[in-house]
């Protein structure tokens, strides 16, 4: 029987591998990718039994964080939209 966190963790490589190709070919990241990235954290926080409080809360917290810091590095032109989304999903 394969275990779903590392089932969930293949998943998430893939589509890290997927957005890294999409990035390299077309420079941009789809939104579909990052929300995939996205959803597999609760996914994870059920089958690791992570504690809503404070560890998803922090969790949470910096991500909004990351994603707040990197959106000032987007409009000045640093960082692309994509990145910015996909690094904040990953936070989580």
């Amino acid at each position: 029987m394969v275990n779903v966190g590392i089932a969930l963790s293949c998943a998430l490589a893939a589509l890290l591998v997927t957005a890294m190709i999409t990035d390299a070919r077309e420079r941009r990241i789809p939104n579909w990718l990052n929300g995939g990235i996205a959803l597999i954290a609760p996914a994870l926080w059920v089958v690791h039994a992570v504690p809503l409080w404070p560890d998803i809360a922090i969790q949470i917290g910096i991500a909004l964080g990351m994603l707040a810091l990197l959106s000032i590095l987007m409009q000045v032109g640093q960082m692309g939209g994509g990145d910015v989304k996909m690094i904040a999903a990953l936070a989580l």
